[in-house]
């Protein structure tokens, strides 16, 4: 069981409508807000966390720019290219 109060002010025909929604599922305003406050604590983590792996991500390859750990454009594009006509079943295009 929750076992701290979060008070919020709202106006009576907002609070009336959302009783009512949720009185509709036969749950309480209380269950449907911890279950909005959850949804939304996991969706800023998530956000948060790909954000933090994407920043990371284009360091890697700032870095590995800086050290001359690269590979030139024809080279992956032909990569591309033979790797795609394995997948297809057929030759690669130029």
């Amino acid at each position: 069981m929750p076992d701290t109060n979060y008070t919020v002010r709202i106006d009576e025909a907002l609070k009336e409508r959302f009783n009512a929604a949720a009185r509709s599922e036969h749950r309480s305003g209380s269950q449907v807000l911890r279950q909005l406050m959850t949804d939304y604590a996991t969706a800023m983590e998530r956000e948060v966390s790909y954000d933090r792996w994407f920043r990371d991500q284009v360091h890697e390859g700032l870095d590995a720019l800086k050290r001359g750990d690269t590979v030139p454009q024809d080279t992956v594009a032909d990569d591309a290219a033979e790797r795609r006509a394995r997948l297809l079943g057929g030759e690669p295009s130029e």
